[in-house]
Parts: structure tokens; C-alpha cells; sequence
């Protein structure tokens, strides 16, 4: 039981570490939608603006990589959460 106990405690220090590392993408996600809407803005007054769509598809790149990085840590919470189950069951066997 103590060898679960520990895994159980190692799994949850993981989860709350990963939540933390997912926090803070959502936080830079959110901030770059802010930061390409404002582009998106001086676009519509400046359509011709090379360096403006140069910039926007700069914000798309990153908030593309963004989004596959969110997944990828919920996907990690997802089976930290499988495990804990699987653990809090052996313990009520």
C-alpha cells in the first residue's frame, strides 16, 4: 500500500506541475488572440500593409503552436487522471 501511496503522491505533484505548465500556455494563447486582433485592426485600416500580413501570419504560426501545446499537455492531465483511477481502485480492492 505504501508503494501506491507514493505513486499516488508522485502522480498528483505531476498533475499540479503540468495544470501550471497548461495555465500558462492558455495565458500566452490568450495574449497572442490579443495582440493579433490589434494587427488584425491596423490591417483593416491599412490593407496594403506587407509588414502588417507579415506580422499576422507570424501570430497564426505561433498560436497554432500554441494550440497543439495545450492539447498535448491536456492529453498529459488526461492520462495522469487515468492512472489515479487506476490506482484509487486497486487501494478500494
Amino acid at each position: 500500500m505504501s508503494g501506491q501511496s507514493e505513486k499516488t503522491a508522485e502522480l498528483f505533484r505531476k498533475r499540479t506541475h503540468i495544470v501550471s505548465q497548461l495555465s500558462q500556455e492558455n495565458t500566452r494563447f490568450l495574449r497572442l488572440l490579443q495582440r493579433r486582433s490589434g494587427v488584425e485592426i491596423l490591417l483593416a485600416k491599412n490593407p496594403d500593409s506587407i509588414e502588417m500580413e507579415s506580422t499576422n501570419s507570424q501570430f497564426e504560426f505561433e498560436l497554432e503552436n500554441s494550440q497543439r501545446r495545450i492539447a498535448s499537455l491536456e492529453r498529459d492531465v488526461a492520462g495522469i487522471d487515468e492512472k489515479l483511477e487506476s490506482l484509487a481502485k486497486l487501494e478500494e480492492s
